[in-house]
Parts: C-alpha cells; sequence; structure tokens
C-alpha cells in the first residue's frame, strides 16, 4: 500500500534521475518538512492510507482543487486518512 501512495513521488522522482518505476515497487524512505519546521518521515505513515498531492501556489490549475481537497480532508481525516502536500515552489 505504501508503494501505491508514493507512486506521485515516484513519478517525480523519474523525471529527475531518468529512472525506470514500476508500480508496486518499493519506496525509499524520506523525510519532509512540515510548515512548523517538524520533519516528517514517509515510514511513520506505513499502514496509513496516505493522499500525496503535489501542489504549487502560484498554478491556477493546482489552486482550483483546493476546495475539493479541503473537502476529501474533511471527510476522510477523522478516518485516520494522512494527507501530505508538497508545495512543488519550494
Amino acid at each position: 500500500m505504501l508503494a501505491r501512495i508514493g507512486l506521485a513521488a515516484l513519478g517525480m522522482a523519474t523525471l529527475a534521475f531518468g529512472q525506470d518505476f514500476k508500480v508496486g515497487s518499493p519506496v525509499s524512505d524520506f523525510s519532509l518538512q512540515q510548515l512548523d519546521g517538524a520533519p516528517v518521515q514517509f515510514s511513520a505513515l506505513k499502514g496509513n492510507v496516505t493522499v500525496v498531492m503535489f501542489i504549487s501556489v502560484q498554478c491556477p490549475v493546482s489552486n482550483s482543487y483546493n476546495d475539493r481537497m479541503t473537502a476529501l480532508y474533511q471527510d476522510y481525516s477523522s478516518k485516520g486518512v494522512k494527507f501530505i502536500a508538497i508545495n512543488a515552489n519550494r
């Protein structure tokens, strides 16, 4: 499950490193910084359904999904679903 969740991250890695990744392949652990500066290890999310979103605060297409993503967060975060938004501009 964790491998599927990381497919969005793998897609970006494929573009960056030119490697060929396959659906279901394991994702290497990585760390992201939260808004408050605290790190989050991807491995800490193991066993959770996690939505990974690549966003851009400068992109009107990305911003057009804000209301939908907020609604999904409101509907599913109380059920244990985790959400990660990665700002592509940083």
